[in-house]
């Protein structure tokens, strides 16, 4: 064929790029989707050096990275070698996946794309997502990372090919890319799971991992607050993935909660879902609080963040206690 394109959705989560990426392929206008998000992303972690080291990250938590997927996709995991070694080179490789319905997370220098935000500049090797192709224009489709936005992006063959190639790091996850087939199998909810995952993050537990490697669920305000102590006296630098993470877990909770509902699979009270839209719309005031220290720093507004992210730990840690009483 001259041309594929699959289909993609707007993703919900996008604050992490393997969540866009997964996000761009579910569409959660799907019954069965929202059967399956209703029972996941329900539980937050963050490493204990969330404060001090921008490389930690606070993020949904599952039994293991992937897990939340199991009934979304086969994901493979592929070495940079065998791509390499692909007869036809990765083009090829890029061209007969897509041909075969699946997706592709590629591993890239992203100095070698036009359009990304390192274009041009240092080594920069990140996952980029390619979902069609153009074989008259010499191009793929895809999107990447740009300025904080996940974006549309169109990229010419000979450029890909030079990213690809370029790519280097130490880590193990920077030499593997991953090839997404979507199931399509019906997903219904699981209440044991939504319950199990929502108790852990209500009493700041996991049943899947040791607290000596992450903080879970209520706790990880503790670790935000010392993160934005630290911010007011100038000892680190802003990161608004924390907040921007942080709105999208009140953001999901409140969106399955009132799913739930509707398909009338969980019954928490006649105010619950307007009580979790409070929440999300103060998660959203406090992401919007801290870009505006991007721009003019100021220890007033952190101090107010600071308090106003202890309040809403309280108020929430009040509605998951109230949904819990229901089970």
């Amino acid at each position: 064929m001259a041309s594929r394109i699959l289909p993609v959705a707007k993703p919900f989560l996008r604050g992490y790029v393997h969540h866009a990426i997964a996000f761009s392929i579910i569409d959660l206008n799907s019954e069965s989707d929202n059967h399956w998000f209703a029972s996941n992303f329900i539980q937050l972690r963050c490493h204990h050096d969330l404060p001090s080291n921008r490389n930690s990250n606070l993020d949904f938590y599952h039994e293991t990275f992937f897990a939340a997927y199991d009934n979304q996709f086969t994901i493979q995991n592929i070495h940079k070698d065998v791509i390499a070694h692909y007869s036809g080179g990765v083009t090829r490789f890029l061209i007969d996946m897509l041909e075969a319905d699946s997706y592709i997370e590629l591993m890239v220098n992203e100095s070698y794309i036009p359009g990304t935000s390192t274009y041009l500049g240092e080594d920069f090797t990140h996952n980029i997502f390619i979902y069609g192709y153009d074989q008259e224009a010499l191009t793929f489709y895809g999107k990447f990372v740009k300025d904080g936005f996940f974006t549309d992006a169109r990229i010419a063959f000979d450029a890909l090919q030079e990213a690809f190639a370029r790519t280097n790091g130490k880590a193990v996850w920077v030499n593997h890319s991953k090839v997404y087939t979507k199931l399509h199998a019906t997903i219904t909810f699981d209440a044991t799971r939504f319950y199990g995952f929502l108790s852990d993050y209500v009493h700041s537990r996991s049943h899947f991992r040791d607290e000596t490697v992450y903080v879970f669920g209520l706790n990880t305000y503790n670790k935000v607050l010392d993160y934005f102590h630290l911010l007011q006296e100038g000892m680190a630098e802003s990161d608004i993935r924390i907040l921007h993470s942080l709105w999208e877990h009140k953001r999901s909770m409140r969106y399955k909660m009132k799913f739930l509902q509707d398909a009338g699979l969980l019954d928490p009270g006649a105010d619950t879902v307007h009580r979790l839209e409070e929440l999300e719309s103060e998660a959203f005031k406090l992401r919007a609080l801290h870009l505006r220290t991007f721009f003019s720093p100021d220890s007033g507004i952190y101090a107010k963040i600071i308090r106003r992210i202890d309040e809403l730990r309280t108020k929430e840690a009040e509605v998951y206690a109230s949904i819990l009483s229901y089970r």
